[in-house]
């Protein structure tokens, strides 16, 4: 179940962005019934680089986050990222 994160430059000139040492950390998940499956917990905020990035650039990850829950297969399906 692989989840894509982008963290992009908005503005006119170009920014430093802060990429997190770990991207899913402080989410809540929830089933499709709205069950939470992972409690957001605090981030530690941890920086794991911050690389000049032009405008309208981005820097971003895609992350695997079922292996970070270990969703029984009969639990797969839909679900909320918060």
């Amino acid at each position: 179940m692989p989840l894509r994160f982008t963290i992009e430059n908005a503005g006119d000139s170009e920014a430093r962005l802060d990429e997190p040492e770990n991207y899913i950390e402080g989410l809540e998940i929830r089933d499709g019934d709205g069950r939470v499956v992972k409690a957001m917990g605090r981030t530690k905020g941890i920086t794991k680089r911050s690389p000049a990035v032009e405008p309208g650039g981005f820097i971003g990850r895609t992350v695997d986050f079922a292996s970070t829950l270990q969703v029984p297969e009969d639990k797969e399906g839909w679900f909320r990222l918060r």
